[in-house]
């Protein structure tokens, strides 16, 4: 992979390879767009706030398997591309590792989605642990797609520009994902084992079809020596830019706090069934308004960061995640039964989370050199895994305290990155 669609072809030198990718620089905008808003609507169909949590709910319902989810997200997400960095960085052109991992992330929902077919509504003794080794899998194969997607980010788009890249694939990866949603809703207004068969087998071809985008994207090669360094030794270069980068170091503080949230996620769903007592019919409703949040916020994080930058629009973000649990408490109160019906205003606040981790990324792109953007991207990933370690434990607490204590903590910790990121720099300032 590292010598792809170079050989034979004489290699640009630095001053055409700019000129290159500033002529290109529109066809880019709109073919990583495309990229975005396409997996965006594949992605809508298994999203990780509803869907996922359902379909655990269907063939266990422990709260401690829901637990599992988080963890083992970002195990998938840390691990691959922090071993694969230095790989992903010296590749010549990124764009064809951006499509087979694009294809990698479709897979796992179209093998489930033919188990389930061939299940027929019935299940076996170790079809939760399958389920969440393919989605372990689907989560590894995520995170080299978001690591190689931002180093690819960085070379072909200006920092200046990248907020309204953020901004424009939201907005539309909204319009699209919840037509579709709308458009399959009949085929999907199902109970059981068919809802999630028509909703992973979807997804699944949704993102086979997404990595074809790819094709549009002009990348002059690279001009990085081939590397093969080892984990431990990628391990080594993570610790050493934790070292030497104080900016970076100060971000994974704020992002390991921010990622917290994730620790509630998988519990909305079963928590406003049981205090709503609403089966898989709202299901739907709920994606949606998690999805018009994400275009709406991506609009106004992606404005605010081209025109004041990326540290203004994470301060932003946060003050809005840590309204998302708290609203679920209020939206659900036994003696607020008039505010019941508006429970879908939590998961459109949800939409923030998935913007947030953009308006980080883009930040991170600022503040390391370009020939460190994989190597951060990872180690970034790597370290906001830390957290998610009590995901399980999280998931036991709940059982047995309850949601509400939960969530409320969940809420403080959000305000706590807040209060950190008054120490980050803004690097346009600078």
């Amino acid at each position: 992979m590292d010598n792809i669609d170079t050989e034979g072809e004489t290699i640009p030198t630095l001053e055409e390879t700019t000129k290159l990718v500033e002529e290109a620089e529109f066809k880019n905008f709109g073919a990583l767009i495309a990229h975005q808003v396409s997996v965006r609507v594949a992605w809508v169909f298994k999203t990780e706030s509803v869907m996922i949590p359902a379909f655990l709910d269907h063939i266990s319902g422990a709260g401690w398997v829901r637990g599992c989810l988080p963890i083992l997200n970002r195990i998938g997400q840390s691990f691959a591309p922090l071993w694969l960095a230095d790989r992903i960085q010296t590749s010549p052109r990124k764009k064809w590792l951006l499509l087979i991992t694009t294809w990698m992330m479709g897979f796992p929902w179209v093998v489930l989605a033919i188990l389930l077919w061939n299940l027929q509504g019935a299940s076996f003794v170790g079809f939760p642990a399958f389920f969440l080794l393919l989605y372990t899998l689907f989560f590894a194969a995520t995170g080299l797609n978001r690591v190689i997607f931002g180093t690819l980010q960085g070379k072909l788009i200006p920092a200046a520009h990248r907020g309204r890249l953020l901004g424009f694939s939201g907005i539309l990866g909204s319009i699209f994902s919840v037509g579709a949603l709308l458009y399959m809703q009949n085929y999907m207004s199902i109970e059981g084992y068919r809802l999630f068969f028509v909703s992973f087998l979807i997804s699944g071809i949704g993102m086979l079809l997404a990595g074809l985008t790819c094709f549009g994207i002009v990348e002059p090669p690279d001009h990085y020596e081939p590397s093969r360094n080892s984990f431990w030794e990628q391990l080594g270069e993570a610790r050493k830019i934790l070292r030497e980068n104080q900016p970076f170091r100060r971000l994974v503080i704020v992002s390991m706090l921010t990622i917290t949230i994730l620790l509630v996620f998988p519990h909305y769903q079963t928590f406003a069934t049981e205090r709503l007592h609403t089966g898989h019919i709202r299901l739907i409703t709920w994606v949606i308004a998690q999805n018009i949040g994400a275009g709406v916020f991506s609009l106004i994080l992606g404005f605010i960061a081209d025109r004041y930058g990326n540290k203004l629009a994470i301060q932003v973000a946060l003050v809005v995640i840590s309204c998302g649990p708290i609203s679920g408490l209020l939206f659900t109160s036994s003696s607020l039964e008039i505010l019941h019906p508006w429970f879908w205003v939590t998961y459109f606040i949800l939409g923030m989370t998935p913007v947030t981790d953009k308006a980080i990324t883009n930040y991170t792109l600022e503040i390391v050199p370009a020939s460190d953007h994989a190597q951060a991207l990872s180690t970034l990933k790597l370290c906001m895994m830390v957290p998610l370690l009590f995901s399980v434990f999280v998931g036991i607490l709940i059982d047995s305290i309850g949601f509400s204590p939960v969530f409320i903590a969940s809420s403080l910790i959000i305000v706590i990155a807040l209060w950190q990121t008054g120490k980050m720099i803004e690097p346009r300032h600078h």
